[in-house]
């Protein structure tokens, strides 16, 4: 509060001290009517505006220095306020990395840990541990057959949800149709020969393209789960291909169907012989 009284004070004489000569010149103009010595009027005047000079300079740099020192405490506010930001981002990111479930200090583990335990009681009279024997929990294993059953049903609605899928998405949802059950291909070796021997069992064979197989499946345990290509099912790929016998459908003679929806899958074994026939499994439209 009296940090700057002396500077008051000293402007305060200052200004008195420019009064004063004023004053003084009114003597003097006072005087010269009767004869007294007298200052000239300009050495008055020029001191009057030096030390009016003197006192604005001398206001100026006391301004100047008050607003240094309020612009110093701003920064080292915001300085602060940054350090406590980053405090602050530092404790948030420590919880948010702590564990959500109940934690003990160390430090008071090892201090029940070290601290001596004095025994009141007789050491008779202390109970024995009761042995605790571990129970033996296995877990039931998983029934092959089940996991099968369970993998099919799942690998028809995918498949038939890929087809309700048009425009630009149809293609990606078949891509990634592909890579989740990692398929593979199969064709009738045989199925030009079956056009003048239609008696003959199909044979299939795996085929790495895709789009050129009439089958697709993927393998799982010792088996091959498989349903017809997701394209137009003709009359050639019915009769001759092997589907009529991997797949129960409503197809008929002369039609070329553009939809197909999966009911049950086939099941071939893994050296491609037809292990399981979808009885109901494709209706075709």
């Amino acid at each position: 509060m009296y940090k700057y009284s002396w500077k008051a004070a000293l402007m305060t004489f200052g200004m008195m001290g420019v009064r004063k000569i004023a004053w003084a010149a009114e003597e003097n103009i006072v005087q010269e009517g009767g004869g007294g010595q007298s200052f000239p009027d300009w050495i008055i005047a020029v001191s009057s505006v030096v030390i009016f000079v003197l006192g604005l300079i001398f206001m100026f740099f006391l301004l100047k220095r008050g607003f240094d020192k309020t612009n110093r405490d701003i920064r080292n506010l915001r300085e602060e306020l940054a350090h406590q930001k980053r405090l602050l981002d530092l404790l948030n990111k420590r919880i948010d990395d702590m564990p959500e479930g109940p934690v003990q200090s160390t430090f008071v583990k090892e201090q029940y840990a070290e601290s001596p335990v004095k025994q009141t009681a007789s050491p008779l009279m202390q109970p024995k541990p009761m042995p605790v024997q571990a129970q033996n929990i296995t877990e039931p294993k998983p029934n092959p057959r089940e996991k099968l059953k369970e993998k099919c049903l799942e690998f028809a609605e995918d498949y038939n949800r890929i087809q309700t899928i048009t425009g630009m998405g149809a293609r990606e949802a078949k891509m990634e149709f592909q890579r989740k059950y990692n398929l593979c291909g199969f064709i009738c070796i045989n199925s030009t020969e079956r056009i003048n021997h239609p008696e003959k069992e199909p044979q299939f064979q795996l085929r790495e393209s895709l789009m050129d197989s009439a089958i697709w499946g993927f393998r799982i345990g010792n088996f091959y789960v498989v349903a017809p290509n997701p394209r137009q099912y003709v009359g050639t790929d019915h009769d001759y291909g092997g589907m009529k016998e991997l797949f129960d459908s409503n197809f008929q003679p002369g039609r070329t169907y553009n939809k197909i929806k999966l009911n049950k899958v086939a099941i071939m074994t893994h050296d491609l012989q037809i292990y399981d026939q979808g009885k109901g499994s494709l209706q075709l439209s």
